[in-house]
C-alpha cells in the first residue's frame, strides 16, 4: 500500500503544478466496480454484475487540446469480491470452496473525445493506459483436495502478479451545471490482462483471463473556459477605417 501512494503521489506531483490554468479540469468520482472471472460467472446461478460490486471511487486531473480532446492523468480506487458457494449446491464450485476480495489500486494516463462540448448534456468516449495494483486475498479450501490439486493452489499463491498492465474503455455523459461545474457519468472496462485478478488460475483450470469494469458519477471544475478556447481578435481603431 505504501508503495502504490508513493507512486500517487508522485504522479501527481508531476501533474497537478500544470492544472491551475485555463482549461484544465479536476474532479472525483464515486460508484461500483464488478468482476468475471473463476469465483463469479455472469449468468451461472443467477449471478450478475451485482454479485460481485463493491466500491469505486477515483480522483483525476485533465486538459483540454482543442474543441474535442481531453488527457490527464486518473486514479481510481475499485473493490470487487468472488465467492464459490454462490455457485450453490451441485455445481462442483461448492466442493472446490474458493472465495477472494481484492481491492485495486490504478493509475492511468486517460484521454477522453467529447465532440459535443457545447451541449448541455455532452457525451464522450475514453481509453487510457496505466497500471493497477493487484491485490486479491484469495481463500483456499485445501481439504479433501488431491495432492495435485494442493500443487495447483501452492502454484496461483506464488505466481500472483502484485502490478499488472491497466487499459479503461469506456463511455459516458457531461451535464454542464455551469461553465465551470459538470457532473459526470461513466462505465468503463478493463481489458483482460490477468486471469489473477480473483487470485485463481491455474487451480481452476481457467481458460480465459478475469476483467471488471466500474460504473461512476462525478464532479469536474474547470479553471477558465470550459467551453472551447476562442481566439482574441485585435481591437479595430477608428484611423483604421
Amino acid at each position: 500500500m505504501i508503495r502504490q501512494l508513493l507512486i500517487l503521489t508522485f504522479c501527481l506531483g508531476v501533474f497537478l503544478p500544470n492544472l491551475a490554468v485555463a482549461q484544465s479540469s479536476i474532479g472525483f468520482n464515486i460508484g461500483m466496480a464488478s468482476h468475471e472471472g473463476d469465483l463469479n460467472k455472469f449468468g451461472e446461478a443467477d449471478m450478475d454484475i451485482w454479485s460481485s460490486a463493491g466500491l469505486s471511487f477515483g480522483f483525476y486531473g485533465k486538459k483540454s487540446l482543442g474543441d474535442f480532446f481531453n488527457v490527464g492523468l486518473a486514479y481510481q480506487f475499485a473493490r470487487f469480491t468472488g465467492d464459490d458457494s454462490d455457485f450453490g449446491e451441485g455445481s462442483g464450485h461448492a466442493s472446490r470452496n474458493f472465495s477472494f476480495a481484492n481491492s485495486m489500486h490504478e493509475v492511468t494516463l486517460k484521454a477522453d473525445l467529447e465532440p459535443f462540448k457545447r451541449w448541455k448534456l455532452s457525451p464522450f468516449l475514453s481509453a487510457g493506459a496505466g497500471v493497477a495494483f493487484n491485490n486479491p486475498r484469495t481463500i483456499f479450501d485445501i481439504s479433501n483436495k488431491s495432492d495435485e490439486q494442493i500443487a495447483r493452489i501452492s502454484q496461483d499463491e506464488t505466481e500472483v502478479p502484485s502490478v499488472i498492465l491497466a487499459i479503461p474503455v469506456g463511455v459516458g455523459f457531461n451535464f454542464n451545471l455551469t461553465e465551470k461545474l459538470v457532473i459526470n457519468s461513466e462505465f468503463a472496462m478493463r481489458l483482460p490482462i490477468s486471469d489473477y485478478l480473483d487470485g485463481v488460475s491455474v487451480s481452476a483450470k481457467s481458460e480465459y483471463n478475469d476483467y471488471f469494469g466500474s460504473g461512476v458519477i462525478g464532479l469536474t471544475y474547470t479553471f477558465g473556459n470550459a467551453k472551447t478556447t476562442e481566439a482574441t481578435l485585435p481591437a479595430v481603431k477608428d484611423e483604421d477605417l
